[in-house]
């Protein structure tokens, strides 16, 4: 009998080590340097933030989106034209862009709720 009361004692501690052990894997949030996380609590928006460690609390916060702050290319297919003398040319162009206001972004008009 004492060997199975200290096994039901050992498959305890291990469940409650590893219910401890996701909480805290849940909680740690680690931005990169171009990114921006946008952390809504009940969705509700809460704060943005910054590159490097923070934290949220598991049921109550998200972070539903990544914002990437980096400059991003976008190109666009050659288009004909004509010059004033009626030359035919092919145009290309690129698209350079950056998100500047991180939390404007991704939340409507102000008002707090976020929308995808």
């Amino acid at each position: 009998m004492h060997g199975l009361a200290a096994d039901r004692e050992n498959i305890w501690i291990v469940t409650v080590a590893a219910f401890a052990a996701l909480v805290a894997s849940s909680t740690i949030k680690v931005a990169d340097q171009w990114d921006r996380a946008v952390i809504l609590r009940l969705g509700k928006f809460r704060a943005l933030q910054a590159p490097g460690l923070f934290f949220v609390i598991p049921i109550l916060d998200t972070v539903p989106y990544w914002v990437d702050t980096r400059v991003i290319p976008t190109s666009f297919k050659a288009g004909k034209a004509l010059t004033k003398d009626t030359v035919p040319v092919d145009v290309d162009a690129v698209l350079f862009w950056q998100i500047v206001d991180d939390a404007h972004k991704r939340t409507e008009r102000g008002g707090g709720t976020c929308q995808p």
